[in-house]
């Protein structure tokens, strides 16, 4: 899970150490002072951008240089490299006539220095011009300044500008850091003020992909043109802090690449880029030399057109969200047919962009889908409902104030019932239950009864899922509940509840059904008179789930008490049992925040959404309070009550094109990893 939590963040913002760094450190301006130049025999070269036009030196000078590119140590003959560079254009005859010199290495380093020379005066091609279309992911953060400036108004940051926060850190850091852990961090602060110019991150071509690797095969493009040496410096005290000692280097074209056991470091004019994947690294050093006549710009342009001025920029293909989400843990396949069912086979792609606001993540996301039948495409493409302020709104009525989460499908489900079920059975049997097994003999059951969850509910009345679908008339309202995680320790094994709501078209066949499963034989439901409506419910669950029909109002609840409060919002005595009694989705409504051509939309208060899943983790992550235990939710909440969570799911302009617009504190895959990681804590 640590590789996952890595690479989403990667997907989020790039520069992922700003997404983790306390504020504080990002607040500074003023560049370090350059640290000694390195003595390793085999540091790569290091040179800096060409001076304006000026003077040409002398030629006697550059005639000597030139004699010292073999000459004396390998520190000598790259100063020489150093200053044939800062000469600019007034080297170049000279560098082409060694260049045809009998001596070896010094015809090499002459050819290798025209090269970059022939760079320097072409300036520096876009990140996305040098990778072939067929990379399968790539992310730039365009204006890594703007990005940190961004980044320090943010709820994240302001959540690490709390005391409590403020003295964990400090605790962590003076406590269980080494003193090689603080200066890792310190290098990381420090590289974030020498950028000048895009950072970015990829991954080639899917021949990268083959290569044998426990990281992913990423890229990280990093450009600093006024202080390119102390960013290499930087870079390489890094790698020696972290055990990556150098193995030499090697040539690819003309640039000089340093090796390392698990990484690659490449330096040349004020552009670096560390690498774990030396075919990706190949794949962009042939780029650089000569631009792919099918490149990944045009995929950045449509990704760029998503939002104004995008802090982030991604683009990626079904083989990259793959290699992202999963690598190398996708042995079964099943990471590939989840993506499948929702729609991205094949050449499918996703392109996103991200901004940085007060009020939290900004997130547009376009995915052109290879399957239009895939769950994603249908629901995007539904025929859309009137809004809830547009009418009565009678489903929504039974979501009680007490919902964490509200979930809306708007469209018409009836419409695509069979479509829906075909894409939902796929889905469903990629997880199939967990065999039963006999405690005597420890062997598996035969017929231990254990059924898919849509082979569960067809059973319930014989009613298959697509006639199920095809009952119901409007949107389909979902509330998800969250339960307190106490704070002594105790924990809660069921923190989420559900409460589903929609009105029915023919209320006597749902009813026959519903009394159809009473006569079950191996799990009867159990019918109760309840508060006017009929109740169906299984009895052998102590939480007793179950259905609840009164005329054409239909309610599931995963728990009797989750019922009891949807049964309060519908009478509404008080005037404050709903959902849209809330202040925060009174105004959300009032200021149509939700877009009308938005077929599936996702709204939550970041102050409830996230208690329970940070309760969680914190409790798995340091249970004992001697441990420098997180600061407790509590301590955060401030922050984060009153800011939305809101996720809107739309049709694109194509037939195969879906939209998802995200708006959360922290990023959208930021938040799915955090409720992920706490509920397989305790065995979701």
């Amino acid at each position: 899970m640590k590789r996952v939590l890595l690479l989403l963040v990667v997907i989020v913002a790039f520069v992922a150490v700003a997404m983790l760094m306390p504020p504080a450190l990002r607040t500074h301006t003023d560049v370090p002072p350059p640290p000694p130049p390195s003595s390793s025999p085999s540091a790569p070269t290091t040179s800096a951008p060409p001076p304006p036009p000026g003077p040409a030196p002398n030629a006697e000078p550059l005639a000597a240089l030139i004699e010292q590119l073999d000459k004396g140590s390998v520190e000598e003959r790259e100063r020489a490299e150093r200053e044939l560079l800062q000469a600019g254009n007034a080297a170049a005859p000279y560098l082409a006539k060694a260049a045809t010199r009998p001596e070896p290495e010094l015809a090499a380093r002459a050819k290798a220095l025209l090269e970059r020379l022939r760079i320097q005066n072409e300036g520096y091609r876009p990140y996305a011009e040098a990778l072939p279309a067929q990379a399968v992911f790539f992310a730039e953060v365009p204006q890594p300044k703007k990005f940190f400036e961004h980044w320090l108004v943010t709820p994240a940051a302001r959540i690490w500008a709390t005391e409590p926060v403020k003295q964990w850190w400090g605790r962590k850091q003076n406590e269980e850091w080494a003193q090689e852990d603080r200066r890792v961090w310190e290098l990381l602060d420090r590289a974030t003020t020498l950028l000048d110019g895009p950072a970015g991150a990829f991954i080639g071509t899917p021949a990268a992909l083959q290569e044998p690797s426990y990281f992913a095969p990423l890229v990280l493009l990093f450009d600093s043109r006024s202080a390119p040496g102390q960013l290499e410096s930087v870079l390489r005290e890094r790698q020696g802090l972290l055990g990556e000692e150098s193995q030499g280097t090697h040539q690819e074209g003309p640039y000089t690449v340093e090796d390392y056991p698990l990484t690659q470091l490449l330096a040349n004019a004020g552009r670096s880029a560390l690498s774990y994947s030396p075919q990706s690294l190949k794949e962009y050093i042939s780029g650089m030399q000569q631009k792919p006549l099918d490149n990944l710009a045009p995929f950045v342009e449509t990704a760029r057109a998503l939002s104004n001025e995008p802090d982030l920029v991604l683009t990626a293909s079904r083989r990259g969200l793959l290699e992202l989400i999963w690598g190398p843990f996708d042995a079964d396949g099943r990471g590939q047919r989840l993506l499948e069912a929702l729609g991205m086979a094949n050449d499918a792609r996703l392109f996103a962009t991200v901004n940085l606001q007060a009020d939290g993540v900004h997130e547009r996301y376009q995915a052109h889908l290879t399957k239009v039948d895939g769950l994603l495409n249908i629901l995007a493409h539904l025929e859309l409902a009137p809004l809830p302020g547009a009418e009565k709104g009678e489903a929504l009525e039974a979501l009680p104030v007490h919902t964490a989460l509200w979930i809306s499908l708007r469209g018409n489900l009836a419409a695509k019932s069979e479509e829906l079920a075909r894409a939902l059975r796929t889905l469903d049997e990629l997880y199939p239950p967990a065999q039963q097994v006999d405690p005597a003999t420890g062997q598996p059951l035969k017929n231990d009864g254990a059924l898919s969850n849509v082979h569960a509910f067809e059973r319930i009345g014989g009613l298959k899922l697509e006639q199920a679908l095809a009952q119901l008339s409007g949107p389909l309202e979902l509330g998800v509940l969250m339960k307190s995680i106490p704070q002594d320790g105790a924990l809660v094994m069921d923190p989420l509840g559900l409460i589903a709501s929609a009105l029915v078209k023919d209320p006597q066949l749902v009813q026959s059904a519903l009394a159809g499963g009473t006569k079950d034989a191996f799990e009867p439901l159990t019918h109760e008179a309840l508060r006017g409506g009929d109740f169906y419910y299984f009895k052998s669950d102590p939480r007793q789930p179950g259905w609840w029909l009164k005329d054409k109002r239909l309610l599931f609840a995963s728990e009797r008490v989750f019922l009891d409060l949807a049964l309060n919002a519908l009478e509404h005595k008080a005037g404050n049992e709903r959902l849209t009694d809330r202040a925060g989705v009174a105004r959300a409504l009032e200021r149509k925040a939700f877009a009308p051509e938005a077929a599936v939309w996702a709204y939550a208060d970041a102050g409830q959404l996230f208690d329970m899943p940070y309760s969680l983790l914190r409790f798995f992550g340091h249970s004992i309070p001697e441990l420098n235990a997180w600061p407790l939710f509590e301590d955060l909440k401030p922050v984060l009550s009153g800011l939305p969570v809101l996720l809107q799911l739309k049709a694109g302009a194509a037939p195969d094109e879906v939209r998802l617009e995200a708006q959360t504190p922290f990023s959208l895959p930021a938040a799915l990893y955090l409720f992920t990681e706490a509920l397989q804590q305790i065995g979701w």
